[in-house]
């Protein structure tokens, strides 16, 4: 069977590539295929979802803890943003069936940065569609998002052969958490004991046996699990013995790389390179209204990563990143620790992002120097 996966054109590229790899190591008998279809979601019905702050105060869902402290990161996606229905997000993926002729025994899976009215990490449907959202992981594991990420491809997968709706997926899953492929997760921290047990408990074994689950896709299934849970308990050895990974920027337009996490590249744009490398020349920090003082700087590093040929266009994203009024240069420290975060986990995060240290009141990356290289290659 044929597996499409597709991704809307928020998702990060890096980390859909990197499911893709992760999932085409184990190609047999679920064959997993990219697709280079453009999806675009702006069109889709959303409504705004607010979330009770005084909620999250109770619970952990928002506020991971640090391993090494009873302090919590600060959690900085909004209490309030656009959902959509479970049903209108599939449609994308009903209408990529129709569009290429898809057969219903194959699976269709959309990875999107679309919140869902559910406030679920994914849902499948009957007709072996499903979707996967890809935002926000970083905060309740200490890993590269594309891990969690491909879990729920496969696990979605699992619950689409097993389960005849979704009333007999309700009666089967298992509201306490106890380390098994059909947790329900309603604490989402409690994804972190499911990926790293990378179990199908006794009882749910029973049920897959009772109803002939097919075999090779179960050994599958398995195989997928394990290598994610070898994975996860990897990188927890390496946080505990090396702490933060050293950073190599590589070639001209300086391409960063984690070299001691797998090798994970952090892809910025252009104008995020720019903003990442003039606080990385700055260990000292700096004052949020005085960028304006480091123009010349600023047009420099973009001279360096532009690549395009509008000057216009040049000038104005310049002038927007030294205007203390201007949101740019806030959009783009966001969007670096975003992606950050989703390839690192918010713990690690915390020694590359751009932040404001509140002993000074500058913004800085208080990463060691002494663990960035550059290389020309």
């Amino acid at each position: 069977m044929n597996v499409y996966l597709l991704k809307d054109n928020k998702v990060s590229e890096t980390i859909y590539d990197e499911v893709i790899k992760l999932l085409k190591q184990f190609n047999n008998p679920l064959y997993f295929i990219k697709s280079d279809v453009e999806i675009d979601l702006d069109d889709l019905v959303v409504e705004l979802d607010t979330r009770d702050a005084s909620k999250f105060n109770e619970r952990d869902d928002y506020r991971p803890t640090l391993s090494t402290s009873h302090e919590h990161y600060k959690i900085d996606f909004p209490l309030e943003r656009d959902a959509a229905s479970p049903e209108d997000i599939l449609k994308i993926c009903y209408d990529f069936r129709k569009t290429y002729d898809i057969a219903d025994k194959h699976f269709v899976i959309l990875l999107t940065e679309q919140a869902n009215n559910l406030n679920w990490f994914s849902f499948g449907d009957t007709n072996n569609n499903a979707f996967v959202h890809t935002s926000d992981w970083g905060y309740y594991l200490e890993c590269n998002s594309a891990y969690p990420i491909t879990y729920e491809v496969i696990a979605n997968i699992y619950y689409m052969i097993l389960f005849d709706d979704m009333d007999d997926a309700i009666m089967h899953t298992h509201k306490l958490a106890k380390g098994c492929i059909n947790d329900f997760c309603e604490q989402k921290k409690d994804i972190k004991l499911k990926m790293r047990t990378a179990d199908i408990c006794l009882s749910c074994q029973d049920l897959m046996k009772d109803r002939n689950f097919p075999i090779l896709i179960t050994q599958q299934i398995i195989e997928i699990m394990e290598s994610l849970r070898k994975k996860l308990v990897s990188l927890d050895t390496l946080i505990n013995q090396l702490g933060v990974s050293k950073v190599e920027f590589r070639g001209y337009t300086k391409k960063m790389f984690l070299i001691d996490l797998d090798n994970i590249e952090i892809k910025f744009t252009p104008l995020e390179k720019t903003v990442y490398h003039f606080f990385l020349n700055h260990p000292e920090g700096i004052m949020a209204n005085c960028v304006r003082d480091s123009e010349q700087e600023l047009r420099d590093l973009y001279q360096r990563f532009f690549n395009g040929n509008n000057l216009a266009s040049f000038e104005n994203s310049i002038t927007n990143l030294c205007d203390y009024l201007n949101p740019s240069m806030q959009e783009k420290v966001s969007s670096i620790k975003r992606k950050i975060v989703d390839a690192v986990g918010s713990r690690l995060a915390s020694h590359y992002i751009i932040e404001k240290d509140r002993n000074d009141n500058l913004y800085k990356i208080k990463l060691d120097r002494t663990k960035i290289s550059h290389t020309n290659n």
